[in-house]
Order: C-alpha cells, then sequence, then structure tokens
C-alpha cells in the first residue's frame, strides 16, 4: 500500500513552485509506504517520535518480528517488556494508553483534517506532528505539510533558503491543496537521496 498520487498533483505544484518542479522532475513518482491498519500506524508514528530514521526501523521491526502491533498485542505485553525493545518507558506507557482507546480510530476516516488532529491530540503522547502523520500515512490525506517535521524544513531551506518560523505558512498555503505530495519530495531532498536545492547549508 502506497501513498497515492499522480500527474495532477505534481504538475499543480510545479506551476505553484517551479523549483519543486524540477525536483519532482529530476526525482521521479516516489513510492511511500502507507499503514492502513489505523492503530498500527498510530504506533509506528508514536515510535518514530524524536529518533532517528534508523532508529524507527530498528524498533519497528523488533515490534513487527514479536507481532506487536495489534491493540491486544500491546495490551498483552508488559510495559517493561515494550520499553525493553526500544520504546523507553514513556513511549510504552503510551502505546499501551492508546491501545485501550483504539476503537476510537475507526471512526477518523469520515472527518476533516482539522477534526482528526484534534481528536487525535486526546490520545497520550499524541501531538500535532504525530496526528499529521498519521492523515497522512493511514488516510492518504494530500494536504499534510508539517511545521513540526525538521525534514520539511531542512527541505525547504535547501530548496529556497532558511524559512522564519512566521514564513512557514505561506509555504503551507502555496503547495494546498497538495502539501502532502510537497511533502514526499522534500523529505527526499532532505534526506539527500536526489541532488538539488539552491543552498547547501541547513
Amino acid at each position: 500500500m502506497w501513498f497515492e498520487y499522480g500527474r495532477k498533483e505534481t504538475d499543480f505544484l510545479a506551476r505553484r513552485d517551479p523549483a519543486l518542479g524540477e525536483l519532482v522532475a529530476l526525482r521521479g513518482p516516489i513510492y511511500r509506504p502507507r499503514i492502513g491498519d489505523p492503530f498500527a500506524c498510530l504506533l509506528h508514528s508514536i515510535v518514530g517520535q524524536q529518533i532517528s530514521g534508523r532508529a524507527h526501523q530498528t524498533v519497528w521491526a523488533r515490534l513487527s518480528e514479536r507481532n506487536l502491533i495489534s491493540p491486544e498485542a500491546i495490551l498483552a505485553c508488559p510495559e517493561e517488556a515494550l520499553s525493553g525493545l526500544g520504546l523507553g518507558p514513556k513511549k510504552a506507557r503510551w502505546a499501551r494508553a492508546c491501545a485501550e482507546r483504539a476503537r476510537e480510530l475507526d471512526e477518523l476516516a469520515s472527518l476533516s483534517d482539522a477534526e482528526c488532529v484534534r481528536r487525535l491530540t486526546d490520545f497520550p503522547g499524541v501531538g500535532r506532528w504525530t496526528a499529521e502523520m498519521f492523515l497522512l500515512f493511514c488516510l492518504n490525506r494530500m494536504d499534510v505539510l508539517s511545521k513540526g517535521d525538521f525534514g520539511i524544513r531542512k527541505g525547504l531551506a535547501l530548496l529556497h533558503g532558511k524559512i522564519a518560523p512566521d514564513q512557514f505558512d505561506f509555504w503551507r498555503e502555496l503547495y494546498s491543496p497538495y502539501g502532502s505530495v510537497a511533502s514526499l519530495y522534500l523529505w527526499e531532498l532532505a534526506a539527500g537521496t536526489v541532488p538539488g536545492g539552491k543552498h547547501a547549508q541547513f
């Protein structure tokens, strides 16, 4: 399962931001995996909070190998055991608390982005960034450009120069309603997997 987008979205972004359009043309299509199961996707985002991509992959692999990605499995596993797999005490506690409310996640697909974020940030350990990643990688919502994401800010800086916090809304509005697609390419630029950008430093 991949994040779904096409030429309509990339052509729109290229018209709004020619520099981003050049990046899209250079990189080509991006096949970014999605997690269709709401609880697994939320858990995946919680695991990834404040750690590197490599560490995120390692911890998620440990949970997956032990089939600890369902609410039932998380609730059956002691916090100490979850923490020992690399989650740490806080994330282990949050994972179990979210598992207890997993049924609420099934309601989110029918709600607006703003209401989804409001509902999700009521869950323990879930802030705006985690909620926005859920919108993008579970619900395939098209207009997520997260101000709280370091990679997106780095990608914008590489493409256009350092972005002041009060300027971020300009880019969000410029890329709307396809901010999620812009995010995919900005992440690639930030990760160094595709050359480009006027500015070598961040």
